[in-house]
């Protein structure tokens, strides 16, 4: 009677930490005392709970427990980091982390984003957004960055060097960039530009969208196939066949969205101007507005395969709805 009984209040406990962390993924919180600044972008990685943050004036940021607590170091020479890539999360953090920003200033990390080398790629343009990859067809770490005077830049050692890739035009800002492996990409930016490629970026590709008076900010693909874009007015527009076609969404705001992520296929946010957030749980078939605590305006979102998301934005904005998973996961097993 005592072993079913011990065995009843284990599983209850279990039950209720399950139901516990799950409302725990509804409740943002404002990160305090955070980082200051504009906060451009960030990464997270559930599994070591590290977070890494970068912004205006050179700053880049990390923490290991959550946003509690922050470290900070100062490029004062980069006015601006605006895009940061964590490579291969794991429970000892990031193999390697790559920061890009203004007048092609690239940072580099190997220790979680304690010490950082710095590299320029040799232009004078803006660097917007960079994503990586790292696997086939050669194991290397590989990485696209795009920004204004429609620059296309990729490099094979995670940021230290870098090569420039053709636009199919030559007078546009390209704001985001991602790639899905190795060889499907998608660029998007100002004037309705979308660019797709199926080479790795050897041959990029303009598809009309027929919104020439949009700017799109955000990009997230879910798998090969499913993929979003935001932009200007409170634009969603999504894809189910790889970018060949995109369909419009209502987002319910007219507010303009700088960012755009997914836990999967179904569940997601897109975040920006006067504090606006919007969540769907349907793949974006509806999206509905979240309260959260700050009514900043918000440039970024990232989120994890896990239910943690994180939202960055102007004047140190840096909201979050994660729960330690780490110390979760060794209390259940």
């Amino acid at each position: 009677m005592k072993i079913i009984l011990h065995q009843f209040f284990f599983r209850t406990s279990l039950a209720l930490l399950f139901i516990f962390v799950q409302s725990s993924l509804s409740q943002w919180r404002q990160v305090n005392p955070g980082p200051s600044g504009n906060i451009n972008n960030i990464t997270h990685s559930s599994q070591s709970n590290t977070t890494v943050a970068v912004g205006d004036g050179g700053a880049i940021y990390y923490s290991s427990n959550l946003g509690n607590s922050w470290m900070s170091s100062y490029n004062t020479s980069v006015s601006g980091w605006n895009s940061v890539y964590g490579y291969n999360p794991s429970p000892t953090g990031y193999d390697r982390l790559t920061c890009v920003g203004n007048n092609g200033a690239v940072g580099t990390s190997t220790d979680n984003g304690a010490t950082w080398n710095y590299y320029n790629t040799g232009g004078t343009y803006n660097l917007y957004s960079a994503y990586g990859y790292y696997g086939s067809p050669y194991n290397a770490y590989y990485m696209w960055a795009v920004g204004g005077d429609a620059t296309i830049l990729n490099s094979t050692n995670g940021g230290q060097t870098w090569n420039p890739q053709t636009p199919p035009y030559l007078f546009d800002s390209h704001y985001a960039v991602y790639f899905y492996n190795y060889y499907y990409g998608h660029i998007v930016g100002s004037n309705g530009i979308y660019y797709r490629t199926s080479d790795g970026g050897a041959n990029w590709n303009y598809y009309d969208l027929m919104t020439p008076w949009n700017h799109y900010y955000g990009l997230y693909f879910a798998d090969q196939n499913t993929g979003w874009m935001v932009g200007t007015g409170g634009t969603i527009q999504k894809t189910t066949d790889g970018g060949s076609s995109w369909f419009t969404q209502m987002s319910n705001t007219s507010n303009t969205l700088r960012g755009v992520g997914f836990h999967d296929s179904n569940n997601g946010y897109a975040v920006g101007e006067n504090g606006t957030v919007v969540k769907t749980t349907d793949g974006g078939n509806s999206w509905l507005p979240e309260s959260v605590p700050s009514s900043e305006n918000f440039k970024s979102v990232y989120t994890t395969p896990e239910g943690d998301a994180w939202i960055t934005g102007d004047n140190g904005a840096v909201i979050t709805n994660a729960v330690n998973r780490y110390t979760l996961t060794k209390v259940i097993t």
